[in-house]
């Protein structure tokens, strides 16, 4: 006789199972969700104009001209540091225990325990006045950066609210720098960015953090990369000595990077020509082009008439011995330079073609391939119309070029520091 299927028996039986056990997870939510919202609150409320400051927090999350707007903003400035304690209260318990408990299980809790709940929780307001006390830090700027703790901890949750967060922290001034440094480094791409995003605006007031945004760049994709660049070039001279550093590195990414900071210290970084000069020879084409391009922006001119425009200088003038080695250098490496900028007008991408024929153009190299290149230019339509807005004018000062006619609007040689009118700088 044939043994009964066991499987089949205790279907019903398991069935029963899970729905007592889904039944159980809902009861054990709902209890939950009533003990926090029995015993949360208790927050001290702060008293502004007759009205409690959280309620000014809600109409900032809709940013506008109306009133209610208005004259929230109005109260947090007002305010001022007096509202930080509520502000630092909120952010500080990001979304509340039970208002997260209750969306993360309400699909489970029978449809009426369900609606009372949501009258009586009132998740969204919660949300709203979470994200209200961003927008007031926002507003409050470096008045709130005793708040760095605080939001240095929403940033790490890494949720819906971490680009948030991150315009928020960048606000604040230095005192964001220490609760984002850690995550500049983070294994997650996006949470590096961010983190490197809050930097970026500092610009100055961040260069303390150079050193571990440099290290960042390990993994780092070409977006990244970019924005560490324009990161460094935001933070000044002063991290030019680590930017140069990366001139010899052995990672073409971290020459590259190295590079296109130095195109956003300009003119502060010319004095790092001899260092520039050696990647002309780099195993790397990208890094090659970048190089030359970005010398022939700093020296758009004869190195001959860059010479003259020193020797006229006055012997003390602190360009004179600052700017010497780096025209020997250039004109050591001007052929290269030269050659190196001819390679891409043969390239691929039109873009690049009409690059490298502006740079031999400023750099005063046009010959007859350039103008070739740049007549046949004129009529791609690859390019976006303000890259064609000047090239007409691009295309008749390299035909000056080629007939040795004389280029005109060269600067006049500055005095010294402080005898010029308006200030001028050293060239």
């Amino acid at each position: 006789m044939a043994e009964p299927d066991m499987s089949q028996a205790e279907l019903p039986r398991r069935r029963s199972l899970r729905r007592r056990a889904w039944v159980l997870a809902g009861g054990l939510a709902a209890a939950i969700v009533i003990v926090c919202l029995l015993v949360g609150g208790g927050d001290e409320e702060f008293i502004y104009q007759g009205r409690s400051y959280r309620d000014y927090l809600r109409p900032l999350t809709l940013p506008g001209a109306d009133s209610a707007y208005l004259e929230a903003k109005r109260a947090v400035l007002e305010a001022g540091a007096q509202g930080l304690p509520t502000l630092r209260q909120i952010i500080h318990r990001g979304e509340p225990a039970h208002v997260h408990y209750f969306l993360r299980w309400q699909t489970n809790l029978p449809p009426r325990l369900r609606a009372w709940l949501h009258q009586r929780i009132r998740p969204y307001d919660h949300q709203q006045e979470l994200q209200g006390a961003l927008s007031a830090a926002a507003l409050l700027g470096k008045e709130a950066a005793p708040l760095a703790g605080e939001l240095g901890r929403q940033f790490a949750q890494r949720n819906g609210r971490q680009t948030e967060v991150a315009h928020v922290m960048a606000r604040l001034g230095p005192a964001a720098v220490e609760p984002v440094l850690p995550y500049l480094t983070d294994p997650d791409l996006r949470t590096r960015s961010l983190a490197a995003f809050v930097i970026h605006e500092l610009g100055p007031q961040a260069t303390n953090a150079a050193g571990r945004l440099l290290e960042g760049l390990r993994g780092a994709d070409a977006n990244h990369r970019l924005l560490v660049a324009q990161t460094l070039g935001r933070m000044g001279s002063s991290v030019l000595p680590q930017v140069t550093a990366l001139l010899a590195s052995t990672n073409a990414d971290a020459r590259l990077v190295g590079v296109q900071a130095l195109r956003q210290l300009h003119p502060l970084a010319r004095e790092v020509t001899p260092e520039l000069t050696g990647l002309l020879d780099d195993s790397t084409p990208e890094v090659r082009f970048e190089t030359a391009s970005l010398l022939a922006t700093w020296w758009n001119r004869p190195t001959a008439d860059w010479r003259q425009r020193l020797q006229q200088l006055p012997a003390d003038h602190p360009s004179r011995e600052r700017y010497a080695r780096s025209l020997d250098a250039l004109e050591a490496g001007e052929a290269r330079l030269l050659d190196v900028l001819r390679e891409e007008l043969v390239a691929p991408d039109p873009k690049k073609r009409l690059v490298a024929a502006t740079r031999l153009v400023e750099f005063n190299g046009a010959n007859a391939e350039v103008l070739s290149v740049l007549q046949a230019l004129r009529t791609s339509r690859d390019l976006a119309p303000w890259e064609m807005a000047g090239l007409s004018n691009l295309l008749q000062r390299a035909q000056r070029q080629v007939t040795d006619a004389p280029v005109r609007g060269a600067e006049e040689i500055p005095p010294r520091p402080g005898t010029a009118p308006g200030g001028q700088s050293p060239p």
